[in-house]
């Protein structure tokens, strides 16, 4: 015999939950208590976490959570604004490190990248920058252009927080030297005196030296200063010296120091303060 279906509408379900819901508020109150108990204690870990929910998201701000004043604000914004300044020169800062020791032929663990603060006066071509010995940077410290990674100067002296740079076409400056070639086993080394103008002079070299224009100057290494020569220039011209069997170089700087802004000083790796 087939099984009956029971069905029951919609208008049925809803008398049935009506008259359980009677039936309900009609029982003692010591019987719906203990209900009550019950379900609270089987229900209790859901109906905390949602309570806890609410509490931190509504909660309303304490006295140790009090609005700071309009003053207090001011300051803040401003401290934050410094140091979001100061955090973007530190990046660009690391930047310009980056690109420099890459192109470098020797990682140098002192690198200070200063800021061009003026000129030194007068006739001398000196310039003021803002790096000094708290930066690891002392006196005879070679000096190089950021973009063509050339020497442009000798730091001449120092102070705490700066330094003076003679940059190598100072009437004042001298420095070794050596003349290469590529492709070649041209390497003569000389001393390079600065013109006063925007280059060098190097006399003294005979005249069976085979030096011709285009040939790069570089730096030459200086231990504890500078560990391998590093460009500056290249022969611009060749003329015989007043002195017989001698000729007199005149040298094109790669870069115009006086139209830089910012500078790398490297600092002597025995110096363990200040580079970057």
């Amino acid at each position: 015999m087939a099984r009956r279906q029971f069905y029951l509408s919609n208008g049925g379900l809803f008398v049935l939950l009506l008259c359980a819901a009677v039936g309900l508020l009609l029982l003692p109150r010591t019987l719906t208590q203990e209900v009550n108990f019950l379900f609270a204690e089987t229900f209790q870990p859901l109906i905390r976490i949602g309570r806890n929910f609410q509490r931190d998201r509504f909660a309303m701000p304490g006295p140790d959570d009090a609005v700071v004043s309009r003053d207090e604000h001011n300051r803040l914004w401003k401290n934050y604004n410094n140091l979001h300044a100061q955090l973007l020169k530190l990046q660009e800062q690391v930047e310009i490190l980056s690109q420099l020791r890459s192109g470098l032929p020797r990682f140098y663990s002192g690198l200070a990248i200063a800021e061009v603060t003026g000129a030194a006066g007068g006739l001398s071509h000196e310039l003021l920058i803002n790096k000094g010995t708290a930066d690891g940077v002392r006196a005879g410290c070679y000096v190089m252009s950021i973009g063509q990674n050339s020497i442009v100067g000798v730091v001449r002296e120092t102070s705490e927080q700066m330094a003076c740079v003679r940059l190598l076409s100072d009437a004042n400056q001298c420095i070794v030297i050596r003349i290469r070639r590529d492709g070649t086993d041209l390497d003569v080394g000389a001393l390079m005196f600065g013109n006063g103008k925007r280059g060098g002079i190097v006399s003294k070299i005979e005249r069976d030296k085979d030096i011709r224009v285009g040939d790069a100057v570089y730096a030459a290494a200086r231990p504890g200063l500078l560990e391998v020569p590093m460009i500056i220039g290249e022969v611009s011209e060749v003329l015989p010296d007043e002195e017989p069997l001698l000729w007199k170089i005149a040298v094109q700087l790669a870069d115009d120091a006086f139209t830089l802004q910012t500078l790398a000083v490297i600092v002597p790796e025995t110096v363990g303060a200040g580079g970057l």
